[in-house]
């Protein structure tokens, strides 16, 4: 258990994009489809450079009810051919509802994704997950050896100048408040907390949003990976081809 990673409380929680789509302000569901839209574009580059008649390898990274790999099946499905892995195997069940067996599914820790499948993948995508880590660095070792040489990750993560602004308008500034005080305590607080207090703590999830400075993570990206894409609003857009 890496400290704030919070397993427990994502093996009990399904991350719907489904339904945060219905339920979340209109300028949070502009970014979502925005993410979406930043996802076709340069999927759309990587696999019309590729040769015609050869599929892609293509891994949905802690892909949730798998809205972004449906999306990738719909657009590219006749040039990839899809893995999608998420920790809990119950939103992996929500996620081949959508999809059927047109998609792979696999349930396993993110972390480990290099060693399952060293050297497999012509292509990761990891939307929305990089603030839900403590080890950046391992998880992007992790992807690096899933990917061919050349591969190309594809992902997204908050900002940490912008998210509080964005927490603000998803959950309003009461809800907005109370969050962040629950983050801020949790971190200062937590090695000194009893084991079942941390445990708690990682189960309800308290210290789970770990939002990445966008210099130092593209400094972190750019010693493995050419960045061809880059766009930031309240989140970091990225393509990566790896050197």
């Amino acid at each position: 258990m890496i400290r704030f990673d919070s397993n427990e409380y994502w093996l009990k929680t399904t991350w719907d994009r489904y339904s945060q789509l219905r339920e979340v302000p209109t300028k949070i569901r502009e970014e979502f489809l925005n993410q979406e839209a930043m996802l076709i574009d340069s999927l759309g580059v990587v696999v019309n450079r590729g040769e015609a008649h050869k599929r892609i390898q293509l891994l949905d990274l802690a892909c949730g009810t798998g809205r972004f790999s449906k999306i990738v099946l719909d657009l590219f499905g006749t040039k990839c051919i899809i893995t999608a892995l998420d920790l809990n195997q119950s939103t992996l069940d929500m996620a081949e509802q959508v999809f059927g067996d047109c998609v792979k599914t696999v349930c396993a820790n993110a972390y480990n994704v290099g060693h399952m499948y060293p050297c497999e993948f012509d292509v990761v995508i990891c939307m929305e997950f990089f603030h839900h880590v403590s080890q950046l660095r391992i998880l992007l070792n992790s992807i690096k050896d899933s990917l061919k040489p050349g591969g190309v990750l594809i992902g997204s993560c908050f900002l940490e100048e912008k998210y509080k602004e964005w927490d603000r308008c998803k959950y309003g500034y009461t809800r907005s408040f109370i969050r962040s005080s629950a983050n801020s305590l949790t971190k200062f607080f937590y090695k000194w907390m009893p084991s079942t207090i941390q445990a708690l703590v990682r189960e309800k999830g308290f210290a789970r949003i770990e939002p990445v400075n966008g210099d130092c993570f593209i400094e972190i990206l750019s010693k493995d990976y050419v960045l061809e894409f880059e766009e930031r609003n309240y989140y970091l857009f990225f393509r990566a081809s790896l050197q």
